[in-house]
């Protein structure tokens, strides 16, 4: 029996709009705040984008905290001059996270939209000839193409489900080594509130991995002797999914299907029991 495992490369296969620069199209038309476009904010502090899902973690916090982290007036009478400086920082990471999470839910939209067009050649027919199977997309493209139900890891777009985004390892910035310093010696409610807001915005991009649930999913298959990989680079980021896949089914090889690059797949335990196919 097969456990399939779908990740982009799928949907690119078929030209929907799931591509990094589809996906920088569209956060290219979103606001943030004061009037900035979200695309330029993240690219002007350090983001590339090239990197899609580890890209976060490049963002330069540091220059974003010296741009927009604003000092108190403790002059005035007015509590407002004091805390404007916080209310101003939770409203350009409140922009920014709704920029994000927006553009991936019309990127998947437009994606769903593109899947009427298509018709199954024979051969694509046979790429998926039975289940289970694990979606790594937000997509509908296994619903709707190949009529079977799939575990979506990252979310499904179609019932309204939390999209999955973000890197894998981050850093601790220039800011949140001082701030834990800071908390040892003199304290700044107004200027440290402003770097905890900024802090927590940048690892709460770091991603949430669903361990758990994949767990959950995989004790509940028995008598997976091939783990079928299409569309999928198996790079560091998902590295763990892949890891937990192998340890607890134990199947008796992987049939990795790749169309240009060949996927990352050196790294793995797995690797001598890994057969490349070209599709």
């Amino acid at each position: 029996m097969k456990l399939y495992i779908i990740g982009n490369g799928f949907d690119l296969h078929f030209k929907l709009p799931t591509r990094v620069d589809d996906f920088k199209a569209i956060l290219a038309n979103k606001r943030a705040y004061n009037y900035c476009l979200a695309l330029d904010f993240f690219e002007g502090y350090g983001v590339d984008w090239s990197k899609y899902e580890s890209s976060l973690a490049d963002i330069d916090i540091d220059d974003f905290a010296e741009d927009h982290i604003a000092l108190p007036d403790y002059t005035s009478d007015h509590e407002s001059d004091r805390d404007w400086g916080i209310t101003n920082i939770e409203y350009h990471v409140d922009y920014l996270n709704k920029a994000i999470n927006e553009s991936l839910e019309e990127m998947s939209k437009a994606a769903n939209e593109e899947l009427e067009r298509i018709s199954l050649s024979e051969e694509e027919k046979r790429l998926i000839e039975g289940e289970p199977i694990i979606s790594f997309n937000y997509t509908s493209t296994i619903e709707r193409l190949y009529h079977r139900d799939c575990f979506h890891i990252h979310g499904f777009y179609e019932i309204g489900e939390l999209l999955v985004f973000g890197y894998r390892n981050s850093y601790e910035s220039r800011i949140e080594r001082q701030l834990n310093c800071d908390r040892e010696e003199d304290h700044d409610y107004y200027v440290d509130t402003q770097k905890e807001v900024l802090i927590d915005f940048y690892h709460s991009w770091k991603k949430k991995l669903r361990m758990a649930e994949l767990e959950s999913y995989l004790s509940r298959l028995n008598g997976i002797d091939e783990v079928v990989v299409i569309g999928h680079s198996m790079g560091e980021v998902d590295s763990d999914y892949f890891e937990l896949i192998e340890r607890i089914l134990r199947p008796k090889k992987w049939v990795v299907y790749y169309h240009y690059g060949i996927p990352n797949y050196g790294r793995y335990s797995f690797a001598e029991k890994v057969e490349l196919k070209k599709w």
